[in-house]
């Protein structure tokens, strides 16, 4: 793993070159992405000790890591993800614009609020096993019940395959707590670090109290 230490700029928000990630959001073609992976710099250093975290449990033949599927979010993303899903709420379920909004806020944080991605202060990712993801449950952003952090826990697994991703998820929850992360009841793969949602359950001071932007884009000098 590089250790290669990235410090903060002008901007509290950092690209992050030395954590496995995929944009997932941006692979999807939504707007306001990229391809890189950007976090609060205080946030990129505590995934890293996550990292470190899971260093401990390798064993011969079975390397544990992270893979990160999204990092900051700027607020024509999150708009765009809210869009979608208060969309297909309204298909799926035959509410009217009003209802679906509010069973929207239920997954998806308000676009116009200090919503979590968008302070750089949190991460979706998985683990993986050898270079490959891990077997977890669900896939990501599979708001069904089975995405629940504790599914497993309240249905016990009957079946190897389900065995494996209740000990999968213990793992991540092991490794990202151990570097202060809280994460998210309704979804297995959501942590925080630092914003209003991480202060109240730790009864911590508010870290990251405000939405970013991206750092301007650099051209090449000629």
């Amino acid at each position: 793993m590089s250790t290669t230490a990235v410090e903060p700029g002008s901007s509290e928000l950092i690209e992050v070159w030395d954590v496995p990630h995929s944009a997932e959001y941006h692979h999807q073609g939504r707007p306001g992405t990229r391809p890189e992976l950007y976090l609060h710099y205080r946030v990129a250093a505590q995934l890293r000790r996550a990292r470190q975290r899971l260093k401990e449990f390798c064993t011969r033949g079975r390397n544990y890591d992270l893979l990160v599927w999204d990092g900051f979010r700027s607020e024509e993303a999150q708009q765009s993800i809210f869009e979608e899903y208060k969309a297909s709420l309204m298909t799926k379920h035959q509410l009217n614009s009003i209802d679906a909004h509010k069973a929207a806020l239920t997954f998806v944080s308000d676009p116009s609020s200090v919503f979590p991605h968008g302070t750089g202060g949190t991460v979706d990712l998985t683990l993986t096993i050898n270079s490959e993801p891990a077997n977890m449950g669900t896939g990501f952003d599979e708001f069904t019940n089975q995405a629940h952090r504790d599914w497993y826990l309240h249905n016990p697994p009957v079946d190897q395959q389900a065995w494996e991703a209740h000990r999968n998820r213990i793992l991540l929850n092991r490794a990202m707590r151990s570097a202060g992360f809280i994460g998210l009841d309704d979804e297995w793969w959501h942590f925080e670090w630092g914003t209003q949602r991480w202060a109240k359950s730790l009864k911590h001071d508010v870290m990251l109290a405000s939405t970013l932007s991206y750092p301007p884009v650099t051209e090449p000098a000629a």
